[in-house]
């Protein structure tokens, strides 16, 4: 019987700063558990972005081409990775942070600031 093909996403992520995102994974509790979450959950939104089937509130558009999408798991990780659309359907991931370490209105604005920067 052959074997069915997968369809391939539109939209790939890639990383800015691979060596920040790899500590950034490493500063969570649950260690790999939490590492493979990520990148499972950040393929999958990556599969629906701009499609019908992205589920609302994922992905939110902060101005100046800036966007985030926000990843929860439970009560105690809420993922917000902020990226820039680039050419050849690439989501490139500036900055990031786990907002349930700090989630005052003054420390998420200095994140956005932050992914601003990385532009």
């Amino acid at each position: 019987m052959p074997s069915q093909t997968q369809p391939h996403a539109k939209w790939t992520f890639v990383l800015a700063d691979e060596p920040a995102f790899r500590k950034f994974l490493k500063s969570f509790e649950n260690g790999s558990h939490d590492d493979l979450w990520i990148t499972r959950e950040l393929s999958k939104a990556a599969t629906t972005f701009r499609t019908d089937a992205q589920v609302p509130g994922i992905f939110q558009p902060l101005g100046g081409g800036l966007f985030e999408i926000r990843l929860r798991r439970n009560p105690r990780v809420l993922i917000r990775l902020f990226f820039y659309l680039e050419p050849n359907n690439f989501l490139k991931i500036v900055w990031f942070y786990d907002k349930k370490k700090n989630s005052s209105p003054a420390h998420q604005n200095k994140q956005i600031e932050k992914a601003r920067e990385k532009r």
